[in-house]
């Protein structure tokens, strides 16, 4: 059976669904921060948005389009500064992870890859020398 994009869509907000359901869980504290490998998160109680975005309090969930086989879904953990990148194949719901990083150093940069004007010479001509 051929997955329409209705479906594919349909089937990223179970998936956002369930993990803003995981990071509800009443799983005991100790439970819990064992899973994660880190401290508990406070709990949150979040509303379901479109399909453009998902988002708790430490969680945000954000589908993406992929090629005709499989869509992305990207799950930004604002608490800890993690991204992580999923491959969702459209005829079997198989979710794969795709990557995991760190951003929180890439949010302390002034600058990277981008063009004049930079942030350091708007900075050089405003302030006095």
């Amino acid at each position: 059976m051929r997955r329409t994009p209705a479906m594919a869509t349909g089937l990223t907000l179970v998936l956002a669904a369930v993990i803003l359901a995981m990071s509800l869980a009443n799983e005991p504290e100790d439970a819990q921060a064992q899973t994660l490998g880190q401290q508990q998160t406070p709990r949150a109680t979040a509303e379901v948005r479109p399909p453009a975005a998902t988002s708790c309090e430490d969680l945000i969930v954000v589908p993406l389009e992929g090629d005709e086989k499989s869509q992305l879904l990207t799950v930004i953990d604002s608490k800890r500064r993690v991204m992580s990148v999923y491959r969702i194949d459209r005829t079997s719901g198989k979710i794969t992870l795709c990557s995991v990083r760190s951003i929180n150093w890439d949010l302390q940069m002034t600058e990277f890859n981008g063009e004049s004007p930079l942030p350091r010479e708007i900075r050089s001509l405003i302030q006095p020398r």
